[in-house]
């Protein structure tokens, strides 16, 4: 097999993408100097396209390594150089959107209303171990990266909270970057919860074990914790931010945002169902701010549901009330381990490519050289969206099917773990 070398960058569109946007920032950052006005926003936005632009060159660069190139031979000879491309795309274009929209005047006013918020809230941050730099954008839906390329967090705010003045969704957000980016120290042991595999399955199995419900509906409701795990820890963390504010504001956007009664119980697998969402953020705080029975009725009506059912069948899964208390349990059991939390300066001494690789390596410690590249070239995979594999038939599913194409089991009940 003939050795490939690199394509020069200069043929590549992003390097000459990333070259405008950082001598636009260049620009805007000696301007206000001179001003002697605030640049923060713009010095970290350009630092995050300096940090992103080594990257890239490191991705490349680590492609052409004789050593890990993926099924070379089999490909085109130009499959390797727009597959890296189609990559590094998809990752630039939230720092890019980030770039443009904060020169666009309505969308930097939008954006400006969040870094205050950033600033009212920056104690509790700091508590929680989550002052670092913060980048916004505007996105459709609520947006994090689990792979930062540096030390300042991207987050993307669902442009409706925005204008509606709702910046809670950059708590949620931050939680999530507290999930797979931080260190907990509980009880003389150390933890990268992100990172380890099942690390609250002890948790979970505790919270299942105090319900009356007979082993089948047990076993439901704790697939069911497993599958929303990451979702009720980042909401956990934005309620320690944020404080009671953070039920309220769960209770206003579920309003707002659904549509009917039976709306509430419908989830995608990985995200709580609406109904869930103010009462997984109260269980922080105490019962005495659930919503109240009569404020659920007021909006919705009467709710029509005790149990939940399939999707399909229509055969009996579980009581919503058992599923309340194994969340209320579950909650209970993660607030104590996040009162000694540090973030992780993954960048100190390495690389953020190192970064991504480590988490590939610590993820997948078994991967031969040509595996590990196929996952370097497939982000989707350790991003989370690589599909699932139903627990009912043992079927294999595109990530973007709720409902499983060979038995039709809905994902929130079938998912096997991996």
């Amino acid at each position: 097999m003939q050795p490939m070398n690199p394509p020069p960058e200069h043929r590549s569109s992003i390097f000459k993408d990333i070259e405008n946007w950082q001598s636009a920032y260049n620009d805007l950052v000696k301007r206000k100097a001179e001003l002697e006005e605030s640049a923060e926003h713009e010095q970290n936005i350009l630092e995050m396209i300096n940090s992103f632009e080594q990257f890239c060159k490191d991705y490349i660069n680590r492609f052409y390594d004789t050593a890990i190139k993926p099924e070379a031979a089999t490909f085109p000879p130009d499959w390797l150089g727009s597959t890296i491309e189609k990559v590094l795309l998809g990752y630039w274009e939230p720092i890019r959107r980030a770039a443009e929209q904060y020169q666009i005047g309505y969308y930097k006013d939008l954006l400006d209303r969040g870094y205050v918020q950033l600033e009212n809230f920056r104690m509790g941050r700091h508590q929680m171990g989550l002052d670092k730099p913060v980048v916004l954008y505007l996105e459709k839906t609520g947006v994090y990266k689990r792979y930062p390329f540096g030390n300042i967090y991207l987050i993307g705010i669902p442009l409706m909270d925005a204008y509606n003045d709702d910046w809670m969704a950059m708590w949620h957000e931050l939680g999530h970057h507290l999930y797979w980016n931080s260190r907990i120290n509980f009880e003389n042991q150390s933890y990268y919860q992100g990172r380890q595999p099942n690390f609250f399955k002890q948790e979970i199995d505790d919270a299942v074990a105090t319900l009356t419900a007979v082993e089948d509906e047990k076993e439901k409701i704790r697939r069911i914790l497993s599958s929303w795990t990451e979702e009720i820890f980042a909401d956990v963390v934005g309620a320690k931010i944020v404080g009671p504010e953070f039920v309220t504001a769960a209770w206003k956007k579920v309003s707002r945002e659904v549509e009917t009664g039976e709306d509430l119980f419908k989830s995608d697998g990985k995200h709580p169902s609406p109904f869930f969402l103010p009462y997984i953020r109260a269980c922080v705080f105490g019962e005495q701010f659930l919503i109240s029975q009569p404020t659920w009725e007021q909006r919705f009506g009467s709710l029509p549901f005790t149990q939940l059912l399939d999707n399909k069948t229509k055969a009996y899964l579980l009581k919503i009330e058992n599923l309340l208390s194994a969340i209320k349990s579950f909650v209970n059991k993660i607030g104590p381990k996040l009162t000694n939390v540090r973030f992780e300066s993954w960048f100190s001494g390495y690389s953020a490519l190192d970064e991504l690789v480590n988490f590939i390596v610590n993820d997948h410690p078994s991967y031969s050289p040509i595996e590990f590249a196929r996952i370097l070239l497939r982000p989707q995979i350790v991003e989370g969206g690589a599909g699932w594999t139903c627990a009912n038939c043992g079927a294999t599913n595109d990530s973007i099917y709720l409902w499983c194409q060979n038995c039709g089991a809905f994902i929130l009940f079938a998912i096997s773990p991996a």
